[in-house]
């Protein structure tokens, strides 16, 4: 087989053919002959001992593990720009004014409690008064939207 032969075969070009033959890769039989059976044969083999190495396999562990997180990243980056997901800052600062709200509003209930029961004289009035102001500071927290 010629170099060109050999290149079609092997689906390379010419110059990496002659790269193949310096590295002892391809059988030549004389000037820009080549020996095809073994040469297929020495190719096939070269490409399994390098493709099976742990060298390689690693290499290619590696480049999946960062096409992985580089998709991961993308997406999580895709989601913030939908408003799928938020900033763990974001978050934090929602929930600390929610939490303050509840705070503010749950102080509130002695007093607006002690203004509701100071004529009633039976515990169980008291405790259902006190009970609603409870509600309506739990239904506010319910209601609650950090976007106001």
């Amino acid at each position: 087989m010629t170099t060109k032969q050999m290149a079609d075969i092997l689906g390379l070009s010419d110059r990496r053919i002659r790269q193949l033959e310096n590295e002892g890769v391809l059988v030549k039989v004389a000037h820009g002959k080549f020996d095809l059976t073994q040469s297929v044969q020495t190719y096939i083999e070269s490409l399994r001992e390098r493709y099976s190495s742990a060298e390689y396999l690693n290499l290619k562990r590696e480049q999946a593990m960062h096409e992985k997180a580089k998709r991961q990243k993308t997406e999580l980056e895709l989601q913030f720009l939908q408003a799928d997901t938020h900033h763990s800052q974001d978050i934090e600062l929602a929930m600390n004014a929610m939490v303050e709200s509840f705070k503010s509003r749950s102080l509130l209930i002695p007093g607006t409690a002690a203004e509701r029961v100071q004529h009633l004289k039976e515990l169980e009035p008291i405790k259902e008064v006190i009970k609603e102001e409870v509600y309506e500071a739990l239904q506010d927290l319910s209601e609650y939207n950090p976007s106001e």
